[in-house]
């Protein structure tokens, strides 16, 4: 990759590079390239100290870009700490490309959506779903793995999947990743863009963007709670209704496409 980038330099007048995540992308090359005017970024989907993405080139390399762009307010002063020269809160979005409203397919139908990996810590809320009486749609890698959510995986989605899957289901149910420090993920955006009522785990990133409960979204805290706002919505039509149309309109017209993301990254890589 270093050579490709290299290489695409030399032949092009490239004012800016911007890196998505763990890109193998090394400090001596950051240097390089700003030595020769060209600024670079970083937009990190992940966090850098996740086991699975942690290394020391990595964590060498992090500093050296000119701008770092973080969804996770989590890690904001871990990466200062690192020394990098400007650290941005920039939020997931979704692409309207991939998420919109489709019509049901009835042989996908469920009660309640997720879809993601079975991380150890997302099991007891949905062993906690089923075991209440309430159909999930659940989809992702892993969930095979644990003796609770075997029976419920529907194996991995891809976009058309997905989609379909999402808006056959009454309720989608968003949780966030502990291991990445997410307070907030990409379903946060494409959820409420494929047009799908919604409970939320309840953060502060969350709040920021949805606000009171019951305008946008319901919130839950445990397995439990997480289990009743489902089932209150299950119960309530129209409440279910209302809340996917304002999340929708809030999202959807809201600058939350990755198309925002990059105007905005653009702006801080090559202000005007």
């Amino acid at each position: 990759m270093a050579r490709a980038i290299q290489k695409a330099c030399d032949r092009h007048p490239i004012r800016a590079v911007l890196v998505t995540g763990i890109a193998p992308v090394e400090a001596p090359l950051l240097a390089e390239l700003r030595q020769r005017g060209i600024a670079t970024g970083n937009f990190l989907t992940d966090d850098p100290w996740q086991p699975f993405c942690c290394s020391r080139w990595l964590l060498q390399a992090l500093p050296v870009y000119d701008v770092l762009f973080t969804p996770r307010r989590a890690n904001m002063t871990d990466l200062q700490k690192l020394g990098a020269p400007q650290v941005v809160h920039l939020p997931f979005a979704y692409d309207p490309d991939l998420f919109f409203p489709v019509a049901p397919v009835p042989t996908m139908a469920s009660d309640v959506f997720f879809a993601g990996g079975g991380d150890r810590d997302r099991v007891p809320y949905m062993a906690a779903l089923a075991a209440a009486g309430i159909q999930v749609g659940l989809y992702g890698g892993y969930w095979e793995r644990f003796p609770e959510t075997r029976a419920l995986a529907r194996g991995m989605a891809d976009p058309v999947t997905l989609r379909q899957a999402a808006c056959s289901a009454k309720v989608g149910i968003c949780l966030v990743r502990r291991a990445n420090r997410d307070g907030h993920v990409m379903r946060t955006y494409e959820l409420p863009a494929l047009g799908l009522s919604m409970v939320a785990e309840d953060t502060p990133e969350h709040r920021d963007l949805f606000r009171e409960e019951g305008t946008h979204v319901l919130y839950f805290t445990t397995p439990e709670t997480a289990v009743a706002q489902v089932q209150r919505l299950l119960a309530d039509p129209a409440l279910r209704q209302t809340l996917a149309q304002n999340n929708h309109r809030r999202i959807c017209n809201g600058g939350h496409t990755y198309g925002d993301r990059l105007r905005t990254m653009r702006s801080h890589l090559m202000p005007p």
